[in-house]
C-alpha cells in the first residue's frame, strides 16, 4: 500500500497493484492481456475487467487461470476511467 500511495501522491491518476503475491506465469499473461487492451485504447478498469473475463471463461492461456487466485489479486486504484 504505501508503493501505491506514494505514486498517488507523486500525481498519477491511477495505478494497478497486486494485494498478494501471484503465480508468476498467470500474472505475466494478464499483465499482457491488459497491456494489449490498453493498446486497443480501453479505459484502465475495462481493459483490467476484460482480461480477467477471459481467464474466468478460460480463454487466456490456461484453464486453470480461471480460480481467483491468479486474477482477483490485481485491482486499479485512482481513476479507473
Amino acid at each position: 500500500m504505501g508503493l501505491t500511495r506514494a505514486f498517488m501522491y507523486a500525481g498519477t491518476s491511477r495505478v494497478a497493484v497486486t494485494l498478494w503475491a501471484v503465480d508468476l506465469h498467470s500474472s505475466k499473461d494478464l499483465n499482457i492481456g491488459l497491456f494489449t487492451n490498453l493498446k486497443a485504447n480501453q479505459k484502465m478498469a475495462h481493459a483490467l475487467r476484460e482480461i480477467k473475463l477471459k481467464m474466468i471463461k478460460g480463454q487466456a492461456s490456461k484453464k486453470e487461470y480461471a480460480h481467483p487466485y491468479h486474477w482477483a489479486g490485481l485491482v486499479v486504484y485512482g481513476d479507473g476511467q
